[in-house]
């Protein structure tokens, strides 16, 4: 019946293309020449309704199957490859994945091994089925001639023309995942098919794949960030500079909901403070050498007024997945100032003279911890000692590290085991390296001046 209302369509459509040309040859006549528009829209109401019957889009769009609907108990009644013993899709009782192929479609092919390594992996857990519309022979010849599909033994429904009609795509690859249930679990291409998706999938956990659809339009003025799912967005960053009525040195980091993004935040930041907040506690102003011909946007000169602030204060988010490295992170960031400061921002290795914290192997009092709640006092008042009570001594270095003179040379631990200990030092300053060494004497300790090979923050003219 449709085929013969697609023909009668053809015929009114050459029908109304000789109404046309005859209403312009006579246009000469005003009343038959209306007789002939009347004839005409009569017509074009026709045509118009019988082409849209005939459309075998729309009608696919009408019938075609979305992520979360249910697909019917297709009877399956051509195979090759694989054996199966189920006719119908109810009788399989487990997971499905269809991949959608065709034998010129050199991708599909390279599939074939790895959802053949899938299905062997998985087992009696999964059905993966290869859907074509091509012939049986064509595919049976194609199975034992093309040497990546020889050793292939995966069923393939052959002269499909059902499935196909069920979901909408342009272009191969394309996998639909078919629960046990018969929904429709996700409609993707190859690259989801992973083992800990399918691991997912059979245990009817919730797996979230983005959505193949080959019907939507790229518009890149919507911005990458539109179309991103959270997956795949690797990460993003904005940098400012002074915010009006926010805090100065604020830093820190917040998570997404979903755990999957992690969010570093710097809040009105000269450009030094910046460095060393993103460096963390490894890092101080010792360790920084600064080798740039005006150092003035790096440092707040003497003269400067108040305005200096507001022009090399720096605001800066990261926004990354929680599996990038934090050296990444640091990195990333470090090279963005750089770049707004028209700067190299490095992380090198360099032989720095320094003071080492080291065990002189002399008589020495036990410092080991005798436990308690633990304490300590590294600024005392009214001529007190410096005092530690069951804290780690690398709390030691870390404080005498973060003294606020720049040209302190940077002191380290290497040979010490790391431990909490019980000190009193009968010093007044701990900034004092000299009194410090000689108050650490009387535990067997030492602050030795060497030289090492220490990583160092470098910062040059671009």
């Amino acid at each position: 019946m449709k085929k013969i209302l697609c023909l009668m369509g053809g015929a009114m459509h050459m029908n109304l293309l000789k109404i046309i040309h005859s209403a312009v040859a006579n246009r000469d006549n005003q009343h038959r020449f209306g007789s002939y528009i009347l004839q005409v829209r009569q017509w074009t109401i026709y045509c118009t309704l019988l082409i849209a019957f005939c459309n075998p889009i729309n009608a696919q769009t009408k019938n075609t199957l979305e992520l979360g609907g249910k697909m019917p108990d297709v009877s399956i009644n051509f195979t090759l490859g694989g054996s199966i013993k189920e006719k119908s899709l109810t009788e399989i009782d487990k997971p499905i994945i269809f991949d959608f192929f065709a034998t010129t479609c050199s991708g599909c092919i390279a599939l074939l091994p790895h959802l053949d390594s899938l299905q062997k992996k998985f087992g009696e857990s999964i059905k993966i089925m290869v859907v074509t519309k091509e012939s049986r022979t064509h595919i049976s010849n194609f199975l034992k001639k093309n040497p990546i599909a020889k050793n292939i033994d995966l069923t393939f429904i052959v002269e499909d023309t059902t499935i196909n009609k069920l979901f909408r795509y342009r272009t191969i690859p394309h996998e639909v995942w078919i629960g046990k249930d018969l929904i429709v679990k996700a409609i993707t291409g190859d690259g989801y098919l992973t083992p800990s998706y399918i691991r997912s999938f059979i245990d009817n956990r919730k797996i979230n794949l983005p959505l193949k659809d080959d019907y939507v339009k790229f518009d890149i003025n919507k911005g990458l960030e539109h179309y991103a799912l959270q997956k795949r967005l690797f990460g993003k960053s904005y940098f400012s500079g002074y915010i009006d009525n926010a805090p100065y040195f604020y830093s820190g980091n917040i998570y997404g909901k979903d755990s999957i993004f992690k969010e570093d935040f710097y809040v009105n930041f000269p450009p030094i403070p910046f460095i060393l907040a993103v460096l963390g506690e490894s890092f101080r102003e010792n360790r920084i050498l600064i080798e740039v011909q005006d150092s003035s946007k790096l440092i707040k000169p003497k003269n400067a007024d108040l305005s200096w602030t507001i022009d090399h204060c720096y605001s800066y988010t990261l926004t990354a997945t929680t599996q990038t490295p934090d050296s990444l992170r640091r990195s990333k960031i470090l090279f963005d100032l750089g770049q707004q400061m028209s700067l190299q921002i490095r992380k090198e290795k360099q032989l720095t003279a320094c003071y080492e914290l080291v065990a002189t192997g002399g008589q020495k009092v036990n410092i080991d911890s005798k436990g308690g709640n633990p304490g300590s006092n590294f600024y005392p008042t009214n001529g007190q000692p410096v005092t530690m009570k069951n804290q780690p001594l690398s709390l030691l270095v870390k404080v005498l590290n973060n003294g606020h003179w720049k040209d302190h040379p940077p002191i380290i631990v290497n040979g010490l085991t790391d431990r909490n200990v019980d000190l009193t030092l009968p010093i007044k300053n701990i900034s004092d390296i000299s009194a410090v060494d000689k108050a650490l004497r009387a535990y067997g300790l030492q602050l030795h001046k060497t030289a090492k090979l220490l990583d160092m923050i470098v910062i040059t003219d671009l």
